[in-house]
């Protein structure tokens, strides 16, 4: 008699029917749920099988799972718990759209259902991007959820792989317990590893990418840091790669996908920099709007040139100091166009590693002192070296140059003007000041008739002469160009 009263019990609370099922479900999602098949089942463990689940807000489909398997116990059963033993959906498939329509139905509160396991391996999420771009679509060929429930602390382990950058993922660790009332306080901890990392997927970059680190903390602030190796890294327009490491700690909010960067240490060839920032989108807007701090004291000038240029050998060698605000905003125009960058450099011992830039600086400096030129060696660097310093703006593609300093025993020249990064075009103007009088850098007829020009030009503090100059052409192919007639100032 208890045995037949028990099972009345057990048959009248009996949750594993259609209409259950689909009210459960409904009030998870907050959506419309369609059931296309189902049927019950008992042995050996009793539960129940949905095929072809559907969900939706409106017209508007949320999901679709080809077959959900839920599975109790018997013990479980008698208790009359909430208890799960295992769920399996296969063939989940959820689609995110732009603009995901509101609730349809009123949130049933905190649920009391606890599940050992949930695996949901083979799943499919497409993020919709809107603007005539195509879905976002992440693959989850492992993904498998245990002690789940909203007052749990749930682990999970987890493989993907993700379209941006495109490469395969795997994490695991725990989440919750689910603050319900500010999601963003949820707790999550855990570590993770980044393989084959695709960066030509991104916009402006190249490489590939390898990672590994560890997270904790909440969702609305998880605490992430790691290592990572980039092989073959570049600018996506430029050939040349270079090898990049990097240490990292930075914030992410995993409710909005903002990262605040703490600290990332970038290790190529013999240069390190030191970049912190954040990654930032806007209410209502696509893409993220990156705002950088870059800092180099251990820093070579031809190693940076090298991912900016299409030489395969700089054109400029030295040591360099380096601080700079960079701005990388979202949208299609070519990546050297859309930066912006606000900084200064200085440049110790510089030499000029092209031919003929080279031999016009040796020309130059030989020339200021009033000594003659010493030949070298085509493969040879400079025999000068030089110190350079400024200021750069840049925005659209053109750095406009102020502040510029440049120095080479026997002359020091002063000005401004602009550099096209992409055209590598040169338009800078100021001043020269020299170690000797004008008319003393020639011979011959030259010298005779430069001599009365020097009353009418300013002098130095060391008595040479100041001359308005100019350099324009390239990087590689400068033409260099000094007046007698315009006036020497510093407002060049």
């Amino acid at each position: 008699m208890l045995a037949a009263a028990d099972a009345i019990v057990v048959a009248a609370r009996w949750p594993f029917t259609q209409e259950r099922i689909t009210r459960s479900l409904e009030g998870v999602t907050l959506s419309g749920v369609r059931i296309g098949s189902f049927r019950q089942t008992f042995l050996p463990f009793p539960g129940c099988i949905a095929e072809n689940v559907v969900v939706s807000r409106g017209p508007v489909p949320l999901g679709r799972i080809r077959r959900l398997s839920i599975q109790s116990s018997w013990a479980a059963r008698i208790r009359l718990s909430h208890d799960l033993r295992r769920v399996r959906a296969e063939g989940l498939q959820l689609m995110l759209p732009a603009h995901t329509p509101p609730p349809q139905r009123a949130s049933a509160g905190a649920s009391e259902t606890n599940v050992r396991e949930i695996i949901a391996g083979g799943a499919i999420v497409e993020v919709a991007r809107g603007s005539g771009k195509p879905p976002l679509r992440f693959q989850f060929p492992e993904l498998r959820l245990q002690n789940v429930g909203m007052q749990k602390k749930m682990e999970f382990r987890i493989a993907a792989r993700q379209p941006l950058p495109q490469g395969r993922v795997w994490t695991a660790g725990t989440f919750g317990p689910w603050n319900a009332e500010d999601p963003g306080r949820t707790e999550l901890s855990g570590s993770f590893k980044f393989h084959e990392a695709d960066l030509a997927t991104l916009d402006g970059v190249d490489g590939t990418l390898h990672a590994q680190g560890s997270f904790t903390g909440t969702l609305g602030a998880v605490q992430v840091r790691g290592h990572a190796d980039t092989m073959e890294f570049g600018i996506k327009e430029k050939p040349n790669r270079v090898r990049l490491t990097t240490q990292y700690s930075c914030i992410v909010n995993a409710v909005t996908g903002d990262v605040v960067i703490e600290a990332v240490e970038a290790r190529f060839l013999d240069t390190m920099l030191r970049v912190n920032g954040r990654v930032a989108g806007e209410p209502g807007k696509s893409g993220k709007t990156a705002t950088l701090q870059f800092k180099a004291d251990r820093a070579r000038i031809e190693d940076l040139l090298r991912l900016f240029t299409s030489s395969p050998r700089p054109a400029l060698s030295g040591a360099i100091v380096l601080r700079a605000d960079v701005t990388a905003p979202p949208g299609d125009a070519p990546f050297l166009r859309r930066v912006r960058l606000n900084g200064g450099f200085r440049i110790q011992q510089a030499r000029f590693m092209t031919l003929g830039t080279r031999d016009k600086v040796d020309k130059l400096s030989a020339r200021a002192r009033g000594e003659e030129l010493e030949k070298n060696g085509a493969d040879e660097p400079g025999t000068v070296a030089a110190n350079l310093s400024g200021r750069a703006l840049l925005r659209g593609g053109v750095a406009r140059l102020s502040d510029v300093l440049f120095e080479v025993p026997g002359a020091t020249a002063r000005g401004g003007g602009t550099y096209d990064v992409i055209s590598k075009q040169v338009n800078l103007k100021g001043a020269l000041s020299l170690d000797v009088g004008l008319s003393e850098m020639t011979g011959g007829l030259k010298s005779i008739l430069l001599k009365p020009l020097e009353l009418f030009m300013r002098k130095n503090s060391r008595g040479g002469s100041v001359v308005p100059v100019s350099i324009t052409g390239t990087v590689s192919r400068p033409v260099f160009k000094w007046s007698l007639t315009r006036k020497s100032g510093s407002g060049d």
